[in-house]
């Protein structure tokens, strides 16, 4: 860099100005920050990692200061990583260690806001007692779409997709569950536990003459079994 020289007075015409040469360093940072997943969306209760990932011909980094918005991140690493799990508007500067050239010392980064994904809530609801043949109703309370059905751990593709069921079960206990999808998050429901009960034996008629004139009989009916 040339810097000429200034001045109300007139210099004679063999004299030369006095001439400063400025050293003016390089660009020393042309690196971007990036995220994994790429899209840097994830589901609530896992991770997104940002990582500064430097140009060829980049200054080696000696700082790195990791920014939520214009707060230094407390205890975030000197290092080129970063793991979140939370909201923000992520970001880094790096330096290297030189601040004499503040412009080409050091760079501020692009910046990136992760996104959590809530997981998606369901819970089941019907009847927790049926007769042999008998449909038992059972419908998912939820906001997701996608929706996948077992009986007893075994997958139900017929019921796909559907708010609510009818199905028929053999007697005894079974147990369903429903998987819930939404924007690639996956929530299981509680087990939910049913039970198919046998119906009961035809009851068997006593009767009993009370009186002749005039006939009056008596008629019980007897259960072989309680209920």
């Amino acid at each position: 860099m040339m810097v000429r020289c200034f001045s109300l007075c007139t210099w004679p015409a063999n004299w030369s100005c006095p001439r400063t040469v400025v050293a003016v360093p390089p660009s020393c940072y042309q690196g971007t920050l990036t995220a994994t997943p790429a899209n840097a969306a994830v589901c609530q209760g896992n991770t997104v990692t940002l990582n500064y990932q430097p140009a060829i011909g980049d200054c080696p980094v000696v700082n790195y200061t990791w920014m939520n918005g214009n707060t230094p991140l407390a205890g975030a690493p000197n290092s080129p990583t970063l793991i979140v799990a939370t909201n923000g508007f992520y970001w880094v500067k790096v330096d290297k260690g030189n601040h004499y050239y503040d412009r080409e010392c050091y760079k501020e980064t692009n910046q990136i806001v992760p996104l959590f994904y809530p997981l998606p809530v369901v819970a089941l609801h019907g009847d927790h007692y049926v007769c042999d043949g008998n449909n038992i109703h059972i419908s998912a309370a939820t906001t997701a779409t996608h929706l996948s059905w077992t009986l007893d751990g075994v997958a139900q593709p017929a019921f796909d997709n559907l708010g609510a069921i009818d199905l028929i079960a053999p007697l005894g206990n079974h147990t369903v569950v429903v998987t819930v999808t939404q924007n690639g998050c996956t929530t299981a429901s509680a087990p939910y536990t049913f039970t198919v009960l046998p119906a009961p034996e035809p009851p068997q008629i006593e009767q009993e003459i009370i009186s002749c004139e005039p006939y009056r009989v008596r008629l019980t009916a007897v259960c072989s079994t309680p209920g």
